[in-house]
C-alpha cells in the first residue's frame, strides 16, 4: 500500500512539473496602428508578482484537470490496469523544457499577418504557440485599443479586449495592455500600480509579502494592504481595493526620522551637514537621520560623526596633531633627511680635511672621522624609525 501511494505522489510531481513547464512558451506580436509605444516585454517574464496570487493560480481549471487525471491514472494503477508511466501527459509544443516564455517583435513584417497562410508559415517557422495582434486606432483624442490572440493551426482568432481607452504615454499604454495580457495568458485578473514618488531605497510589501522594485507592480483584484518602508524613514501602511483594470497610483513619499534634539559638547567648532560651522556646545535639532557631525580645532586632527539613530548628547574629544599618522611621518621624514645630510657633509669635511692637511694633524682628522661615524649610525636609527612608523601607518589605513 505504501508503494502504491508513493506511486500517486509520483504521477502528481510529474504532473506539477508538466504544470510548470506549460508556461515555456513562445509568443509573437504585432503592434499595430498610428502611435511610438512598445510592449514591455520586462514585466511578462513572470506570471505575478504577488506570492498569493502565484499560489491562486494552483486553483486554475488546468491544475484540477491534471489533478483529476492523476487521481484517474492512480485507480488504474490499482486495479492493475494500466501502469503509471503510460498516463503521461502528452508533450505539447508549449512543453519545451529548460526554455522560458519568449516574445517576439513581428510588427516590421511586411505583409499582414492577419492572413492565415502566412501567419501559419511564420508560426510554424519560428515555432511560435501564439500571435497577438495588438491594435491602436485613433479615435480623436483617443485610441481603440483591439487585442487579437491567433493560435497556431487555427484561422480565426480569438478577441481579447475592444475598447475606447485614454492612452497618452507609454506607461499608460503599458498599464492598459499587462492586465489584458494577463488575464488571457494566465486566467488571472490583475490591476497595475505605480508610485507617484520616488524613495531612496523604498521597499514594497503586498499583503505581508515583499516584492521587488519596479516602476510598475501587478496586483490581483480585491482589497490589498499595501506597506512601505525606507531607511531612516516612518513606515506607512496603505489599503487599496482594485476591481477592474483601472490605472492605480498611490502617493510613496514616507516622512523621515528627525533627530529631535542632541547636545554636542567638547572643544572647537563643529558643523551639522552643510550648516557653518559654530563654537562647542550647542543642540542639534529638527534633522533628518542619518546626522553628519564635523569637528574641527587649531592644534587637533579633524574628525567626521554620522548619527544613524536618535542620541541625546555627545561628549567629543579631538586627538592632538601629534597623534596624526601623516604629521608623525612627516615629521621623522624631515629627522633623517636632516641626518642623512649631516652624516654626508661630515664625511666630505674629514675626506677634504685629509687632502688638505696631508695626515699632518691626525687627532683632527680621528675626530672629523668619529663625528662622521656618530651622524651615520644615528642616520641608521632614524631610517629604521621611519621605516617602522611608516609600516604601522599604512597596516593602521587598511585595518580601517
Amino acid at each position: 500500500m505504501r508503494n502504491r501511494s508513493g506511486s500517486f505522489l509520483l504521477i502528481m510531481i510529474l504532473l506539477l512539473f508538466s504544470l510548470e513547464t506549460l508556461t515555456a512558451a513562445r509568443f509573437a506580436y504585432v503592434l499595430e496602428g498610428d502611435h511610438s509605444y512598445e510592449l514591455e516585454r520586462v514585466y511578462l517574464s513572470l506570471p505575478v508578482t504577488d506570492a498569493q496570487l502565484i499560489n491562486d493560480m494552483l486553483t486554475t481549471e488546468r491544475y484540477e484537470a491534471m489533478r483529476e487525471q492523476a487521481e484517474v491514472a492512480h485507480e488504474r494503477y490499482l486495479s492493475g490496469s494500466e501502469i503509471p508511466q503510460e498516463e503521461a501527459p502528452a508533450v505539447t509544443e508549449s512543453q519545451r523544457i529548460d526554455e522560458k516564455i519568449t516574445w517576439m517583435d513581428l510588427s516590421d513584417t511586411g505583409a499582414s499577418l492577419r492572413s492565415f497562410p502566412l501567419r501559419e508559415h511564420i508560426m510554424v517557422k519560428e515555432k511560435v504557440d501564439a500571435l497577438w495582434i495588438i491594435s491602436l486606432k485613433n479615435a480623436g483624442d483617443l485610441f481603440i485599443g483591439k487585442v487579437t490572440v491567433y493560435h497556431r493551426g487555427k484561422e480565426t482568432g480569438d478577441l481579447a479586449v475592444d475598447e475606447l481607452v485614454d492612452l497618452s504615454t507609454q506607461e499608460e499604454f503599458t498599464a492598459w495592455l499587462l492586465p489584458v495580457l494577463y488575464e488571457v495568458l494566465y486566467n488571472q485578473k490583475v490591476a497595475t500600480l505605480k508610485l507617484n514618488s520616488f524613495q531612496h531605497a523604498l521597499n514594497l510589501s503586498l499583503d505581508g509579502t515583499s516584492v521587488p522594485t519596479s516602476p510598475l507592480y501587478l496586483i490581483p483584484y480585491g482589497t490589498h494592504q499595501i506597506t512601505l518602508s525606507a531607511p531612516f524613514h516612518h513606515s506607512e501602511t496603505r489599503h487599496i481595493t482594485v476591481m477592474d483594470r483601472t490605472f492605480q497610483s498611490i502617493d510613496a513619499e514616507l516622512d523621515p526620522v528627525m533627530l529631535k534634539g542632541m547636545l554636542v559638547t567638547g572643544q572647537g567648532k563643529a558643523s551639522v551637514g552643510h550648516d557653518l560651522m559654530k563654537d562647542l556646545p550647542f543642540v542639534v535639532s529638527e534633522k533628518p537621520l542619518p546626522v553628519t557631525l564635523k569637528v574641527t580645532s587649531d592644534g587637533f586632527i579633524e574628525e567626521m560623526l554620522i548619527f544613524e539613530e536618535s542620541t541625546e548628547a555627545v561628549d567629543i574629544r579631538l586627538k592632538p596633531l601629534a597623534f596624526d599618522p601623516e604629521v608623525t611621518i612627516a615629521r621623522v621624514q624631515r629627522t633623517f633627511y636632516s641626518s642623512l645630510a649631516r652624516t654626508m657633509l661630515s664625511f666630505a669635511v674629514s675626506r677634504i680635511y685629509d687632502i688638505v692637511s696631508e695626515g699632518s694633524r691626525p687627532v683632527v682628522s680621528n675626530l672629523l672621522d668619529g663625528i662622521a661615524i656618530i651622524s651615520a649610525g644615528d642616520t641608521v636609527r632614524l631610517l629604521f624609525d621611519y621605516y617602522a612608523k611608516s609600516k604601522y601607518s599604512v597596516s593602521t589605513v587598511l585595518a580601517d
